[in-house]
């Protein structure tokens, strides 16, 4: 199933005005690109208040992971980047719900937003089931590559972790021999790659594919 089309059938909720703003940002994409300056930097202290580390998942979804990790790790401070609002109104509804202190939605595009990223402001950074765009006019869609390495090496801390995950197999080869061949990364496990989850919890489109039987591939990456 597509990703576009599997985030219109999300039934999202009416989200009050003073939860959207707690749990909520939006960044529009016309003004991170022409005006930058006017958006606060991405870490810790600009965006919590607090010197906590943080962890970001880019492609949050409906923020299942993340609304899982963060009561797990008070101390840690969670973001999430998706840029359909629908489904981060569905997120930030879970974290209401929660009322959780260390968690937040940004509305953007990431490589629009990642230029405001601290550096070493990130203990890790999560891509779990990006939309593939296989169809050769779309690939330059592809969110991971050889620039996101960049990004991710410039945002994580020293032995900062990258988790990278994806249903789809070609999509995933070409994943790893692209991380593979950037030394500035190691890799966390002994084996090439991982398969399965050990995660607390699955995201909806985790629960999606593994019900159609695919395979979940993974691996994990420590800044050199």
């Amino acid at each position: 199933m597509p990703r576009g089309r599997y985030s219109r059938r999300i039934q999202t909720p009416i989200l009050p005005e003073a939860g959207q703003n707690r749990y909520l940002r939006f960044f529009p994409a016309d003004a991170l690109y022409r005006t930058p300056d006017l958006f606060p930097c991405l870490d810790s202290r600009s965006l919590f208040g607090s010197d906590a580390p943080m962890e970001m998942e880019v492609g949050c979804g409906t923020g299942e992971f993340l609304c899982a990790l963060a009561p797990r790790y008070p101390a840690i401070n969670f973001v999430g980047v998706e840029i359909s609002p629908k489904a981060l109104r569905y997120a930030a509804q879970t974290a209401a719900g929660l009322a959780l202190n260390n968690l937040l939605f940004l509305c953007a595009d990431f490589r629009l937003a990642a230029p405001l990223l601290a550096p070493s402001s990130l203990r890790a950074l999560y891509l779990h089931f990006p939309d593939p765009h296989m169809q050769p006019r779309y690939r330059k869609h592809r969110l991971f590559d050889a620039h996101f390495l960049d990004i991710a090496h410039h945002a994580l801390e020293p032995d900062g972790l990258l988790s990278v995950m994806t249903d789809v197999e070609a999509l995933f080869w070409e994943m790893l021999e692209t991380a593979e061949a950037d030394p500035r990364f190691r890799k966390r496990h002994a084996e090439r790659f991982l398969t399965g989850w050990d995660f607390p919890v699955a995201s909806r489109f985790q629960k999606t594919w593994q019900a159609k039987g695919l395979p979940i591939l993974r691996f994990e990456l420590l800044k050199r």
